[in-house]
């Protein structure tokens, strides 16, 4: 890959990972702010029903930052783009469509099929087109 495109890819993730860090402070501060007694048993119950939901999906943006952190570190030490498994080169295509992928495609699938995995966290597409 080139090392433009590394450099795009990298910019990408960083931004991402500001504005995973932006939406969990905030949504620290509003829970802190908003833990007030409701006047209501079945209010504070809805309260607490929202509250785990959010916390939930916030657990899963953790996931995807130490993703982020995990991609930008094998960025940094010239890692980005070989399979974990095979040692090979991940096609450009991959990357570009899942810039978080650590396993080319074939090593995925394996991988997949022996856990029964399905899905994966992150697949944001970057457009490499505006890297100039």
């Amino acid at each position: 890959m080139q090392r433009e495109n590394i450099q795009y890819i990298k910019c990408f993730l960083q931004k991402k990972m500001q504005e995973l860090q932006d939406v969990a402070g905030s949504t620290l501060q509003r829970l802190k702010n908003n833990g007030g007694k409701h006047s209501d048993v079945c209010d504070e119950a809805a309260y607490e029903y929202s509250k785990s939901i959010e916390l939930a999906v916030r657990g899963k943006e953790i996931n995807m930052m130490l993703d982020i952190q995990e991609t930008l570190m094998r960025i940094d030490r010239g890692l980005y783009g070989i399979c974990d498994h095979c040692s090979q080169k991940i096609p450009e295509e991959r990357l570009n469509s899942a810039p978080l992928s650590k396993l080319c495609l074939q090593c995925q699938i394996d991988f997949e099929n022996r856990n029964r995995i399905v899905g994966r966290r992150f697949t944001q597409k970057v457009n490499l087109k505006n890297a100039s």
